[in-house]
């Protein structure tokens, strides 16, 4: 019987995690997708970006690009798109780290 709870504890934890986990991994895969867009949106290069980082990097040395950048995360993020994410005010915070 013991053996039985036992099963049943871990089978619950083993859940929660997988859960947890793809949470998680949604809401980290839509904030790279808003964070590449907003970059992109307001950036006035024609040039193209291979990677987060170097759009990123390029967007916040152009004084227009980095206040509207800043403005759609924010909007974004305060959306109805990222209400079930667990990690909303970490990003958020994140978002103002990062523009500063």
């Amino acid at each position: 019987m013991k053996i039985l709870a036992v099963f049943g504890i871990m089978l619950t934890y083993f859940c929660a995690v997988t859960f947890g986990a793809k949470s998680l991994h949604r809401c980290n895969k839509d904030f790279e997708a808003t964070m590449e867009f907003c970059f992109k949106q307001n950036i006035a290069y024609s040039h193209k970006f291979t990677d987060l980082k170097s759009l990123r990097n390029a967007c916040m040395s152009d004084r227009y690009c980095k206040p509207k950048a800043k403005n759609c995360l924010l909007s974004a993020l305060q959306g109805s798109s990222f209400i079930n994410c667990p990690l909303q005010r970490t990003y958020i915070k994140s978002i103002d780290r990062m523009f500063r």
